[in-house]
């Protein structure tokens, strides 16, 4: 949590700012804590926006510019009052919730930000990279340490026509930590992506997210980003006769993370980024065509693995809700019947039934061209017949796996009573990491990775496969 006390203040009537503290939280996101003030008959000044509006009231296109003790700008925007205080006294103190906001600017109209360049940090992305960029050596005689920084040249991805990729290790140089006999040196990695023409700033903090959602799944374990900076042509700083764009940051809330990846190693990387080395523009690109495809399986499965829900039959369900999503969006479409014998079909059919119940019959054919959700799960396993008989079982047990993960996500779905089902906590729990198997595989396999490759990496992942593997984590006991 980060706190910065200054001044806040309308961009209409800058002459009347309001002292107060932006706090910004991981969980809480982006808070305006105004000290007591007095109202004001000037309209649009944060005065009478504070005093004169109720609690509830919402305000999508409130902005606020502000000043920090340490003369940082900010920009704070699509925000509310959460609490007014007493009105009739003409006394307020307020508290303003705001969904984004900008360190390092003060912009008139934050939604029309134009973005170059954008760049952000990962937690796990120095393990993904698996590349030491140091060589050490020590000299006993002279007791000296030589330390040689070799960076390599950023990697750089062409997404599509519009958008580049860079992957690249920290310019500054190594961190160097030198306690009696032991060396510590570490260098921090950012992924960013340059615009051949301007992208407004929420699209360019989701194409971030995107990489970060692909960076989870190669990681085999969650992770977001963390100091992203980006640039503006609408933000430009004049030092002397020189013009520099000015560095500027998103603020937001931010996920928490369950477990840290801090002590993460290569050997604990699902798929690291030497192994992808050689693929590593397909993979990209077809990540980005995938999540546009498939936005509705994804955003929802990757929220789920960051921000787990604290009960068990959440997890599951937001698992199996993603799993039809994602096969509703894949599945190769089967070639339609012609609407004229489809037509002359449907009616030979309901001339030959009874009139009360053409209704129902009417309503049945219109589903039958449609699979439903035991037929989708069928098809998401029998992709990889090799791997998920390790992780499920034989073609019984896949059956059986089948008709329980229906029955519960119907059970969840449609509000059943769960009485009538025998599966519960653990059992859950364990049915709900199997379906994260089946996920993660096609993922893998729609962004051109090869199947061996995909079945090798889980195998060889002690942390990914103890709960992948129906010998150490059985399902059906």
């Amino acid at each position: 949590m980060k706190i910065h006390r200054g001044l806040w203040w309308t961009p209409n009537v800058p002459d009347q700012p309001i002292a107060g503290s932006l706090i910004v939280d991981q969980v809480e996101g982006i808070t305006l804590d105004l000290d007591c003030i007095t109202s004001s008959e000037k309209a649009e000044s944060l005065t009478d926006v504070v005093s004169m509006r109720h609690s509830t009231d919402v305000k999508p296109n409130l902005i606020v510019h502000g000043r920090s003790q340490e003369g940082v700008a900010f920009t704070l925007y699509n925000g509310f009052v959460r609490h007014a205080g007493d009105r009739s006294s003409g006394l307020s103190n307020a508290l303003i919730y705001f969904n984004r906001g900008i360190e390092g600017w003060a912009f008139e109209d934050p939604t029309s930000v134009n973005v170059a360049k954008i760049h952000s940090r990962f937690h796990g992305l120095v393990a993904w990279m698996d590349h030491n960029p140091f060589k050490i050596e020590y000299r006993s005689r002279l007791r000296d340490t030589f330390i040689t920084h070799k960076l390599p040249k950023a990697i750089r991805v062409q997404i599509d026509p519009d958008r580049l990729l860079t992957l690249s290790w920290d310019r500054q140089g190594p961190t160097k930590s030198i306690i009696q006999t032991e060396v510590n040196v570490h260098s921090t990695p950012a992924i960013g992506i340059e615009y051949s023409s301007p992208r407004s700033l929420d699209n360019a903090i989701d194409d971030l997210g995107i990489c970060g959602d692909l960076l989870t799944l190669l990681l085999g374990a969650p992770t977001v980003g963390y100091d992203s900076e980006f640039f503006s042509s609408q933000a430009i700083r004049a030092i002397g006769k020189r013009r520099y764009p000015a560095r500027l940051r998103p603020i937001g809330a931010r996920f928490q993370l369950k477990d840290k990846l801090a002590d993460w190693m290569p050997d604990d990387v699902l798929l690291p980024l030497p192994q992808l080395r050689s693929a590593l523009d397909q993979v990209f690109s077809k990540w980005f065509e995938l999540h546009k495809r498939c936005w509705a399986a994804i955003n929802p499965y990757f929220a789920s693995l960051r921000t787990p829900g604290p009960f068990v039959n959440d997890r599951f369900f937001a698992l199996a809700s993603s799993a039809e999503s994602l096969h509703r969006s894949l599945r190769p479409r089967r070639p339609p019947i012609p609407r004229a014998e489809w037509n002359r079909i449907r009616e030979a059919v309901l001339a030959s039934v009874e009139s009360h119940r053409r209704e129902y019959v009417c309503s049945r054919l219109n589903f039958e061209k449609d699979l439903n959700y035991r037929d989708r799960l069928k098809e998401l396993i029998s992709r990889f017949p090799t791997l998920h008989a390790e992780v499920i079982g034989d073609s019984d047990l896949q059956e059986e796996f089948c008709d329980r993960v229906t029955s519960l996500r119907n059970i969840e779905a449609h509000k059943f009573d769960r009485k009538k089902s025998s599966t519960s906590g653990p059992a859950i729990e364990k049915l709900t990491a199997k379906l994260r198997v089946i996920i993660d595989s096609w993922l893998l396999a729609e962004c051109g990775i090869p199947g061996e490759t995909i079945e090798a990496s889980f195998r060889g992942n002690r942390r990914y496969w103890y709960y992948a593997d129906n010998k150490t984590w059985p399902w059906n006991k």
